[in-house]
């Protein structure tokens, strides 16, 4: 990979960004029917390609446990918002948290400012979740036998 490549707006694909992570050996799983890929070791990390807007929306979604009420896990999403003012919180009609960050790519994007940016959202995104999940929130919930 090299980190002079230059993606052109309208060459921006989620193919080419496939191709990306493929050639920096982060074994991507590409999503073709949603426009997106999958990343990551620790979590993982879905890349959607939204032309139309010219952005790259990197997100990371998981569950939290049933056994908390819904007011612990809102506090969690508030406090995460409050504290990570760069990453995006919400809680969905299912109770799973995301995570989520936009990177525009309006006049083109290079290969390294979207690999830089999938490492800082990846290992910040996992930190921020570790440390505010004061509540013991994320997860699901402990079957005892």
């Amino acid at each position: 990979m090299s980190s002079e490549q230059f993606y052109p707006e309208k060459e921006v694909t989620v193919e080419k960004i496939f191709a990306l992570f493929e050639s920096a050996f982060l074994e991507p799983k590409l999503i073709k029917e949603f426009n997106r890929i999958e990343v990551g070791t620790s979590a993982r990390t879905s890349i959607y390609v939204d032309s139309e807007r010219t952005q790259l929306l990197f997100s990371i979604w998981g569950s939290m446990k049933k056994s908390k009420d819904e007011l612990t896990k809102l506090r969690f999403i508030s406090r995460s918002n409050e504290k990570c003012a760069f990453l995006c919180f919400y809680m969905d009609q299912n109770g799973d948290f995301h995570d989520e960050y936009f990177l525009s790519f309006k006049g083109g994007i290079t290969a390294h400012q979207i690999m830089h940016t999938y490492r800082a959202f990846d290992s910040s995104a996992l930190l921020a979740l570790r440390s505010l999940d004061t509540d013991d929130v994320i997860g699901e919930d402990k079957i005892s036998t």
